[in-house]
């Protein structure tokens, strides 16, 4: 599974719909806090992993692009500074 890294967060109406639903959803939004506090090895491992088998349950290519946004250390903290 490949994520595309041309596009920015901004051109993923995903990942802003993910994050609105991590505000509103706090089950969900820990589990997203979860990956964004592991150090970047632990989370790359865990989004790939999550990726492949998101995909093989047929789940959109948008969501998978939204969670693999957390690959990148800066979108982690990000999400860290914004839902923490």
């Amino acid at each position: 599974m490949f994520i595309k890294k041309d596009r920015s967060i901004s051109d993923n109406d995903t990942f802003i719909t993910l994050m609105r639903v991590c505000q509103e959803d706090s089950t969900i939004r820990q589990q997203v806090l979860s990956m964004a506090h592991l150090d970047s090895e632990d989370r790359n491992h865990l989004i790939v992993n999550l990726t492949q088998h998101l995909s093989s349950q047929g789940a959109p290519i948008e969501f998978m692009e939204a969670i693999g946004f957390l690959r990148d250390d800066a979108v982690a903290k990000k999400i860290v500074d914004l839902l923490d």
